[in-house]
């Protein structure tokens, strides 16, 4: 009786955490994509591979989102090259000269709610060659809230800009704002940790780059009437028609309560 008691207690703790977690939030939860792969894929529940829509890393699933000629990113070996370990993320953007919005993104954090504290890192490299910036609006980094309103958080690179560069940017109610903007290395990881809190009357930013404050705000953060959570999402999303290919890569995308649990470095 104690066998079949303590499986039937394994199946209820699985059944709450799959249909409670989305719903509650994941503000206490510890999420992490370092894209370590065993010899024999998906043997080991710790193991990263890619199945259908999902990547599944550390016992955890993470939503693929594609829209316009986006397609699935791909786990590439790299040795020592990658930021740790020896596998990294590369997420490629074909030519378009379609309609259609283009994006292929990790949904890293499905629901982050109103008023949760939190802290997202990951890294990115950018190459030489292969990367060409785009033309119009892009983010790599965003917090999506509603279909409605743009992303009232996001990392997005500058259009047209040579050598490359990237800006913060948040939107509420009553606009839009560029907190910071600076150059984008190539050729180099390059580590981001955001903390943010969403709320329209008291949010809360604050961005590392490779450990150094780059930007900082408190107010409004979100729109009113549209929801109280956020979607974290890492990867590319631009703009349709821009004609150009793009490939860049991730490694340690990670998100927690402390700035320890989002470190790419730990």
């Amino acid at each position: 009786m104690g066998k079949i008691h303590s499986k039937y207690v394994m199946l209820l703790s699985m059944l709450v955490s799959i249909i409670l977690f989305p719903l509650m939030g994941y503000a206490g939860a510890i999420r992490s994509i370092d894209l370590e792969v065993d010899p024999n894929p998906g043997s080991h529940v710790n193991d990263a591979y890619i199945i259908g829509d999902y990547l599944y890393d550390n016992g955890n699933s993470f939503y693929l989102s594609k829209t316009g000629v986006g397609s699935n990113p791909a786990i590439q070996y790299w040795g020592s090259a990658a930021r740790a370990g020896t596998h990294v993320l590369n997420v490629y953007l074909p030519s378009d000269s379609g309609s259609v919005n283009t994006r292929t993104e990790v949904v890293t954090v499905p629901t982050i709610n109103f008023g949760d504290l939190f802290y997202h890192g990951f890294s990115i490299y950018v190459p030489y060659t292969g990367f060409t910036a785009p033309t119009s609006w892009e983010a790599f980094g965003q917090f999506w809230q509603h279909p409605d309103v743009a992303p009232p958080l996001a990392l997005e690179f500058v259009a047209n800009s040579d050598p490359l560069e990237y800006r913060i940017v948040y939107r509420n109610d009553t606009g839009f704002y560029e907190i910071y903007r600076g150059e984008m290395p190539r050729g180099e990881w390059v580590d981001f940790i955001v903390r943010a809190k969403f709320s329209t009357s008291s949010g809360d930013i604050k961005v590392w780059q490779d450990y150094g404050v780059v930007a900082e705000y408190t107010g409004k953060l979100g729109f009113s009437g549209k929801g109280t959570t956020v979607t974290a999402k890492v990867g590319l999303y631009r703009e349709a028609g821009q004609t150009i290919t793009q490939s860049v890569f991730f490694d340690q995308i990670k998100y927690g309560t402390t700035f320890d649990d989002a470190d790419p470095n730990r």
